[in-house]
């Protein structure tokens, strides 16, 4: 059907070393603090991994906020975000993550997809969404027998059935509702075939039941963001990144992005994302995506984007 496969890796970018950022983010959270009860709303903020919130016995980062604690059910979409804020951390994300709900401290944690014990270190931050819990276009799809085809678990759902235009953001969910964890170790993105939508392992790896995954259809979950698709070209690619030119982002280092790989926007491309993850980060004047293995951007790789001006 389609192909590829990756770990975290720091490479140097302009702006401040990855000390900036800790100190900066030293609690945890920019521009989104802690409540003292659950938000019924949907919101968003970045999330910094720190010493203070690593939890050595899964292998994650412990997201303390009053968006996502004490609510198993919530529903959580993630990105690497290189350059919180607009200060740079040099510290890009190159291995699947997932998130997961840690029942005993009743919070959501950002972790590493292959299991406990990975640590990728102080310094990263994620742009987070919480959708506080299933809409029908924000719901968790869970890989079975009746819906896995290969790689790919297809969804079934008339917000997506027949519509090769709808843009779709995923994350994997290890434990929805806070169950046992069911970890896949792989980079998910989204396809087209056949009037159906599909959750697949970049990898092309067979997929797993058992396996969960966030999915949003479109922007009406998402509290006000917007959403896009972003192709590669020869005329917006550059070395591992790809410049998202956007009337709303341009110019705003506070702007808050989140991607998913999209391996055939509106039914067609056919493109797969090589790299294991992809992080976003504010270059210059605009958000980028960047290729977390530093590996060349692909011509006609294609992302699914929703974003706000902050």
């Amino acid at each position: 059907m389609r192909s590829c496969r990756r770990g975290l890796a720091s490479r140097a970018v302009a702006a401040p070393a990855a000390i900036a950022i800790v100190s900066v983010l030293s609690a945890g959270m920019v521009a989104f603090p802690a409540a003292a009860s659950a938000d019924t709303q949907p919101s968003h903020f970045i999330f910094a991994a720190t010493s203070s919130n690593w939890d050595s016995s899964h292998g994650g980062y412990l997201i303390d906020n009053g968006a996502t604690n004490d609510n198993p059910n919530a529903i959580l979409f993630v990105t690497p975000n290189v350059t919180p804020g607009g200060i740079s951390t040099a510290i890009t994300v190159d291995i699947p993550i997932a998130v997961f709900y840690d029942t005993s401290v009743s919070e959501w944690e950002i972790v590493d997809d292959s299991g406990p014990g990975y640590s990728y270190g102080a310094g990263v931050s994620f742009n987070v969404l919480v959708v506080p819990s299933s809409t029908t276009s924000a719901f968790t799809l869970t890989s079975s027998s009746s819906n896995i085809v290969d790689d790919t678990a297809f969804i079934d759902s008339n917000l997506t059935n027949n519509s090769p235009s709808a843009i779709l953001q995923v994350t994997q969910n290890l434990n929805p509702g806070g169950g046992s964890p069911v970890y896949n170790d792989e980079v998910p993105g989204v396809w087209y075939y056949d009037s159906e939508w599909g959750v697949f392992n970049e990898s092309e790896d067979a997929m797993a039941t058992g396996v969960s995954f966030n999915v949003l259809v479109g922007t009406a979950s998402s509290a006000g963001g917007k959403a896009a698709t972003l192709k590669a070209t020869a005329s917006n690619r550059e070395g591992d990144g790809v410049e998202f030119n956007n009337v709303t982002t341009n110019g705003d280092s506070n702007a808050f992005v989140l991607d998913t790989p999209n391996y055939d926007p509106k039914g067609a491309g056919h493109t797969i994302d090589a790299s294991p993850i992809s992080n976003v980060a504010y270059w210059g004047t605009g958000i980028q995506v960047l290729n977390g293995d530093a590996t060349t951007m692909a011509n006609h790789e294609a992302f699914n984007m929703l974003f706000w001006n902050s």
